[in-house]
């Protein structure tokens, strides 16, 4: 067929149609893999289980969730799409799924809304026990070579990564374009409280770029300034101290940007010294006799009030942007139409 013909077929087909046509002749496979204007992802979710990985492709055509499941002293992969299952012999299920990753990341020249490579939860109970971090591994470190082979750097606006370690995060920022990165998400695949060094990761331009963090399971040791760009942040802190309360409150009331910090502490030094950056609480007592403590401050910016919540109970400290009322229906409205 002419290569015009082969265009129009690409550019109609779905992500099963263009699986197919891989499998059908060589040239096929060739062309598919080297065309750069086929069938582009909305959204990639990786989600990683001890002997499955689930995967949500969602395209203009509509969600497909693909699963790649391993069979027990087998090296089969059983694949199950539409609830449809497909045995490839003398296939791993991981290198099945990495064949399937290297051909879609390679050809994806749009941006993505979301790209997450995490743990997949069976059950509420679960535990870092039932995660194979040797599975996560081994697809972080494909998955960065994929990446980095790319022409361009892949775009995508959210990130949510299930990592070990600081390594594990750079290898894949790296080959991700950071002017069209808006939320960060990383999660910990190993047990909690567990400390998150990120010196060389606040030094790259995704970091400065960003304007969502997440950081679940992992505790951060850093700087107040470090955080203070960021218009979202829910995060598990080393230490807060009356100083760091002082610097946040400063910047946050400067912001024409600022949504949300949630932000829990292991340490809170010079608790008895609050008052005096905040000036004095509302104090408020839930049914089971636990006090909140409670700020409201009006910020010069913007004419909007920044209400400052202290959880001793879970030694946390919530510092919320108020809305007003008149443009909380305003924005509403705008995003109804």
């Amino acid at each position: 067929m002419p290569e015009v013909v082969l265009n129009k077929i690409m550019n109609e087909s779905d992500l099963k149609a263009i699986l197919i046509l891989r499998k059908v002749c060589h040239s096929l496979r060739s062309f598919v893999d080297t065309h750069a204007s086929g069938q582009n992802l909305i959204d990639l979710n990786i989600y990683i289980k001890p002997n499955e990985i689930e995967v949500w492709y969602y395209t203009r055509n509509g969600l497909h969730v693909v699963y790649y499941r391993g069979r027990n002293q087998e090296n089969n992969c059983v694949l199950v799409h539409e609830n449809k299952e497909k045995v490839l012999q003398d296939l791993d299920f991981v290198d099945a799924f990495l064949l399937d990753l290297e051909i879609f990341i390679s050809l994806q020249n749009s941006v993505l809304r979301q790209f997450r490579v995490t743990r997949g939860n069976t059950d509420p109970f679960q535990t870092v026990k039932d995660v194979n971090l040797t599975i996560f591994k081994r697809i972080l470190k494909v998955l960065g070579n994929v990446l980095e082979k790319r022409p361009r750097p892949l775009q995508t606006n959210e990130i949510h990564l299930g990592v070990e370690d600081q390594e594990q995060v750079l290898s894949i920022l790296k080959s991700m374009d950071a002017k069209a990165l808006k939320n960060l998400s990383i999660y910990s695949n190993l047990k909690e409280e567990e400390k998150l060094e990120i010196d060389e990761i606040i030094q790259m331009d995704h970091w400065k770029q960003t304007e969502s963090l997440i950081v679940e399971d992992f505790i951060l040791d850093v700087p107040v300034e470090c955080l203070v760009q960021f218009s979202f942040v829910r995060a598990v802190l080393k230490t807060i101290s009356t100083k760091y309360l002082m610097v946040l409150k400063e910047n946050i009331l400067q912001s024409s940007t600022f949504k949300e910090f949630s932000l829990t502490y292991t340490q809170l030094e010079d608790e008895s010294e609050i008052s005096s950056i905040l000036g004095k609480p509302i104090i408020t007592t839930d049914i089971f006799g636990r006090q909140e403590y409670k700020w409201i401050i009006d910020s010069p910016v913007n004419c909007q009030k920044v209400e400052i919540t202290h959880f001793r109970n879970h030694r946390q400290f919530k510092i919320t942007n108020i809305e007003p009322l008149e443009d909380k229906v305003k924005r509403m409205a705008h995003e109804l139409l």
